[in-house]
């Protein structure tokens, strides 16, 4: 049974269905500097379910700080969601490199404008990509390390 449960979740959490959630949140980043590195958080925030019952009350003038200080469960267990979500992280960005999607150009993601209708219609995760789209509102003129400095993130990267 636990097999099976395990094969499901390979099936639906797979690099072809959450790809277009990682472009959604690249579709309107504003951090412009080193954002390859933002991608890491994005699927520990995204599938958690307490994250997902507060998004719709984000709005543009939601700021990070403050949404952290009101709802800290929701970031409990945070870097080790990043190191479960890691790999598949990866593959996800590498596969979106290879359909050319994106390009990276010095640690910042790019997306190809002309080739954005090829994911952005996908029928998987359409709450995980609104959601995604919403961490901009919040990250709004922000750097890369104020972002992780803020989350109490200390590490991105540790074999």
């Amino acid at each position: 049974m636990k097999q099976a449960s395990n094969d499901i979740l390979l099936i639906k959490n797979n690099v072809f269905t959450l790809t277009p959630v990682l472009l959604s949140f690249y579709e309107g980043c504003s951090v412009k500097e080193d954002n390859l590195f933002l991608s890491f958080m994005i699927f520990p925030l995204l599938f958690n379910e307490k994250w997902i019952a507060q998004n719709p009350r984000i709005t543009i003038k939601s700021k990070l700080a403050v949404w952290k200080d009101l709802h800290k469960l929701n970031l409990e267990g945070l870097p080790g969601r990043m190191k479960y979500f890691r790999d598949i992280t990866i593959r996800c960005i590498q596969y979106a490199i290879d359909m050319k999607w994106i390009e990276i150009k010095e640690s910042k993601v790019c997306i190809n404008q002309q080739r954005m209708n090829e994911w952005k219609e996908s029928p998987f995760y359409q709450e995980q990509m609104e959601c995604a789209r919403n961490i901009n509102k919040m990250i709004h003129g922000m750097d890369v390390v104020t972002i992780f400095a803020t989350l109490d993130i200390k590490e991105v990267w540790k074999p």
